[in-house]
């Protein structure tokens, strides 16, 4: 009886034994046909990565430089983030994967570690270790947070022999990439080039405008078809608060008449943003998160009629700011945090009719202000906190018909005569919630008595 038990189990375990074995071989087979690709294909994404590690490096990495010290001033956090940025977009565009892995390996988001289990995990981080290598070997990294990082102690220890061989692969792919070049080279226009280097956001509203999914299939001729250009919702909340858009977002929009960007979260924009954008006749970039413009923000816009920037955080302008602009129409500033204005600001706006500066904190104007705008038809200028006008203060405005300075402080800053130079011109004034006690209220009354022969068409509010 125990006989028969000891075979009967005997045979199970024979059984489970020769079962296990069939399994471990499918399994095996299964790993090899199915998983094997996508470990090969993450491996061909990291040796395009090593295959840039070459002398083209060290233009890269200077025109990285160049075009932060232009973008970024006096916060070295954001030159750091920036150069690195660029250093990876120049590198390995337009592969997107290579390009991410440089930024998350320079940035210390790729966990290194000495000893790796798999040959995938091991080739990665070597890969790794040189893209940090042949940064580091470029440029002065004294301060750098980089040299504190996991990234370059482990790049310090690593083996010469790790190091060596995936140099000699890296050579080999180099002859084998050249050679392939050679043989066939893919002709490329401006526009591929461009468009395929801006903005994430800005690239794919531009391929929803030419109903195109490829960036490199874009010409020249389909950004010169573009007469407007807008970000839809969720493309204005995808860029970040901190982010900006580069200097090459717009270029070649040389049909561009309409460019509507309101409600952006970006708290500044590039230098050269609208660089080239001779057309341009209406740009929207109100109720956005703006807190500085740069001084020639608005250079070589000579089309451009209708500028509207309310609803920002502009806390000061530069005294050119809106040099050049000759055929400019109307100009929103509302709804700012503008305490002062540069005495010369709105010089040569010839065609200015229309300007807003409501809602904002100024105090007080220079004496020649607004002198020059002839062409002024309106002027906003309520929920400030003016105190004072300067009797001079609207000399040369021979258009002006409405002037709004309700809700000031001007209660016995209104001096005699500041109103004479538009009493013949003017429709309606608007001095209510000033505090203006009646005696001011009726010497301004008589002055418009007795100079204006439309006294009773004038609407006066107080």
């Amino acid at each position: 009886m125990f006989k028969r038990r000891f075979k009967s189990t005997l045979s199970w375990v024979f059984y489970f034994v020769i079962f296990s074995v069939i399994i471990w071989l499918l399994l095996v087979l299964y790993l090899r046909t199915c998983v094997a690709p996508p470990l090969n294909k993450m491996a061909d994404v990291l040796n395009e990565i090593v295959d840039h590690l070459d002398n083209r490096e060290k233009e890269i990495i200077k025109k990285a430089e160049n075009h932060c010290k232009e973008s970024v001033k006096n916060n070295p956090e954001d030159y750091e983030i920036c150069k690195i940025d660029k250093y990876c977009e120049y590198m390995y565009h337009p592969k997107e994967e290579s390009k991410n892995f440089c930024i998350d390996c320079l940035k210390n988001k790729i966990n290194i570690k000495i000893k790796t289990d798999t040959e995938d995990e091991r080739y990665k981080r070597n890969s790794c270790i040189l893209t940090i290598k042949g940064y580091l070997s470029l440029r002065d990294m004294k301060n750098s947070e980089l040299l504190k990082s996991e990234q370059f102690k482990n790049l310090r220890r690593a083996t010469i022999s790790e190091s060596t061989k995936l140099i000699e692969k890296t050579k080999e792919a180099d002859k084998l990439k050249t050679t392939k070049a050679e043989v066939k080279k893919k002709p490329e226009t401006a526009a591929e080039i461009s468009v395929c280097q801006r903005t994430e956001t800005i690239k794919d509203a531009i391929l929803r405008k030419v109903k195109k999914t490829d960036c490199s299939k874009v010409t020249n001729e389909d950004l010169k078809s573009i007469t407007s250009f807008s970000l839809s919702l969720d493309e204005r909340f995808s860029l970040t608060y901190e982010e900006k858009l580069k200097d090459n977002d717009f270029a070649g929009f040389t049909s561009l008449k309409v460019l509507f960007l309101p409600a952006m979260r970006l708290k500044r924009l590039s230098p050269n943003q609208f660089a080239g954008l001779t057309s341009l006749q209406e740009l929207y970039l109100y109720n956005g998160r703006l807190k500085t413009l740069s001084p020639n923000q608005f250079a070589g816009l000579t089309s451009l009629k209708k500028l509207q920037l309310q609803g920002n955080r502009l806390k000061e302008l530069s005294p050119n700011q809106f040099a050049g602009l000759t055929s400019l129409e109307e100009l929103d500033l509302g709804k700012n945090r503008l305490k002062n204005l540069p005495p010369n600001l709105f010089a040569g706006l010839i065609s200015l009719k229309k300007l807003r500066l409501e809602h904002n904190r100024l105090k007080s104007l220079s004496p020649n202000q607004f002198s020059g705008l002839t062409s002024m038809f309106s002027l906003h200028l309520e929920h400030n906190r003016l105190k004072s006008l300067s009797p001079h203060q609207f000399v040369g405005l021979t258009s002006l018909s409405w002037l709004i300075l309700s809700n000031n402080d001007l209660s016995g800053g209104l001096t005699k005569g500041v109103f004479s130079p538009i009493i013949t011109y003017v429709g309606e004034i608007d001095l209510s919630n000033n505090d203006l006690t009646q005696h001011e209220k009726n010497r301004i009354k008589a002055e418009f008595e007795s100079k204006s022969s439309r006294w009773g068409k004038i609407d006066l509010k107080f």
